[in-house]
Parts: structure tokens; C-alpha cells; sequence
């Protein structure tokens, strides 16, 4: 009887523990690790060419313009000096340093946060010429010069991306900010057709601020084979800043002045726009 209940326990035993192997082998593995190939901080340089577009206009005031011969400065209707309107386009070299830290999730998605300071050199300038609409065909007058220059542009951006082998193509954006310095000059002709009373004459102003803006864009980074903690990229960005105005008042020639505020130009320059292309080098952490 002894050898009979012993032989039901050891069959009992048996068959539970074929059932519990059983139902491990039917239970699905942990899920993989998610990989995180670009995680982590990173801190690179990059070179490149930039393309600025902006305008600049000059309006005399009163209206409709100052310098009507019979009463200087008294801006009788239709006796003045007529507006400018000019480019301010530049191209050149754009550099600097960036740095910024990525998240992966999906092993395929890649969200991160960047910062910028890149350096050039624009430099543009434009002289126009303002007429007098005193004789019956307008007369050169002056001579109206304006100009602006940019050394520096910075950026805080979120950046948004996805991967594929070892490249990952991201859209970015955020903001922006830069310094502009203007400059304008008005000079009156000393000699024929002129006929202005302020011939020989002179203005001058000049004015720098400091812009908060933003930056939009994408690029194509990829891992270097063999060196995965380096990475190489090619981006775009384009960045825009709100323009800039100034009042530059003419000065008497010795012979003839304004009264004060009489003899004016508004200087006015629109919204300036930056395209930038740009190549660079990271060390990821």
C-alpha cells in the first residue's frame, strides 16, 4: 500500500512540475532594451555661408519733404526733396560652436535641445540719390547712404527627429537673437543741377540694438563608422529679426540752416531675414 501511494505522489509531482515548465516555454520573453544610440550630451563646431536680405527707405519730413528753395525747411506742397528706397543684401561666411543633449525612445525617435553662437561678418551698404522736387524736372540733391552690419547670432532651439541606420534627419526651431548696427549719411550736391539752399550741406546718424527673433529649420546627422561618438551634420537654418527706424536731422551748410526739426529724414529698416546652410562636427558623451 506504502509502495502504491508513493508511487500516486511521485506521478502527481511529476505532472505538476511537466505543466508548470510547460507554461514557462508558452510565456512571451521580456521585451528588448530600448537601444539609446543617441542619447546623452554633445558639443561641436560647424562652418558655412549665410545670404541676409533687407531694405532700407528715407522719407523727409514734414511732408512733403523739406528743402523747397523759396522757404527752406518749411515743406511746402510739392516742394521738397523725394524718398530713397534701397537693398541692403549680403552674402558671406558663417561659423561657430553648438552643444546640446538628445532623448530616444522607440529606438527610432530622437528629441533633444540645442544651443548656438555663430560669427560673420555682414557688412551691407546702399547709396541712392534723393532729388529736389523744386524746378520742373526734379534735380539730384543729395546723396543718401545707409547701412548695416551683424557679427553674431545665437539660438536656443528644441529639435525633433527620426532615425535610420546610422542618420538621423530632425526638424528644429525656437528662438533667436542678434545685434544690428546702422548707420545713415545724407550729403548735399555742391554744384549744377542742384538748386537746393542746403547744397553742401550734411546729415548723419547712427544706431545699434539688439533683437530677439527666431530660427527655423532641419538637417541630416550620422554617426561616423567605426567612431560613434562623433557625429558629422549638414543643417539649415533661416532666422528672422523686426527691423529698425531713425530720425537723422540735416545740418546748415554755413550759408543756409533748419530750423530745428524742420529739415528730417525717417530712416527705416525692414525685417531682416538670414539664410544660413551650414556643415559640422560633434563629440557626443
Amino acid at each position: 500500500m506504502k509502495r502504491a501511494s508513493l508511487a500516486i505522489i511521485s506521478a502527481l509531482m511529476f505532472a505538476a512540475s511537466a505543466a508548470q515548465a510547460a507554461d514557462m516555454a508558452l510565456k512571451a520573453p521580456p521585451p528588448p532594451v530600448p537601444v539609446c544610440n543617441w542619447c546623452g550630451f554633445y558639443i561641436g563646431g560647424d562652418i558655412g555661408g549665410f545670404g541676409a536680405s533687407q531694405s532700407v527707405t528715407t522719407n523727409p519730413f514734414p511732408s512733403p519733404g523739406f528743402g523747397a528753395p523759396a522757404v527752406v525747411g518749411a515743406g511746402l506742397a510739392g516742394f521738397g526733396q523725394t524718398p530713397t528706397s534701397g537693398s541692403l543684401r549680403s552674402t558671406g561666411i558663417i561659423g561657430g560652436l553648438y552643444a546640446g543633449y538628445n532623448w530616444q525612445w522607440s529606438n527610432s525617435w530622437v528629441a533633444g535641445v540645442e544651443g548656438d553662437i555663430s560669427f560673420l561678418n555682414r557688412n551691407a551698404s546702399n547709396t541712392q540719390t534723393s532729388f529736389a522736387t523744386f524746378p520742373a524736372v526734379p534735380a539730384p540733391d543729395f546723396n543718401m547712404t545707409e547701412s548695416a552690419s551683424n557679427h553674431w547670432l545665437a539660438s536656443a532651439r528644441v529639435r525633433l527627429g527620426f532615425t535610420t541606420g546610422p542618420a538621423l534627419f530632425y526638424a528644429t526651431g525656437g528662438a533667436a537673437w542678434t545685434r544690428t548696427s546702422y548707420a545713415a549719411s545724407a550729403i548735399g550736391f555742391n554744384s549744377p543741377p542742384s538748386i537746393n539752399l542746403l547744397a553742401g550741406s550734411a546729415a548723419a546718424t547712427a544706431w545699434s540694438n539688439n533683437k530677439t527673433g527666431f530660427a527655423v529649420g532641419g538637417g541630416v546627422e550620422a554617426m561616423l563608422p567605426g567612431a560613434p561618438h562623433w557625429m558629422v551634420r549638414a543643417e539649415y537654418l533661416y532666422y528672422q529679426f523686426a527691423g529698425s527706424s531713425a530720425v537723422m536731422s540735416t545740418l546748415g551748410n554755413g550759408v543756409d540752416t533748419c530750423a530745428p526739426g524742420l529739415c528730417n529724414w525717417s530712416v527705416n529698416a525692414s525685417t531682416l531675414r538670414i539664410n544660413t546652410g551650414r556643415v559640422g562636427l560633434a563629440y557626443k558623451f
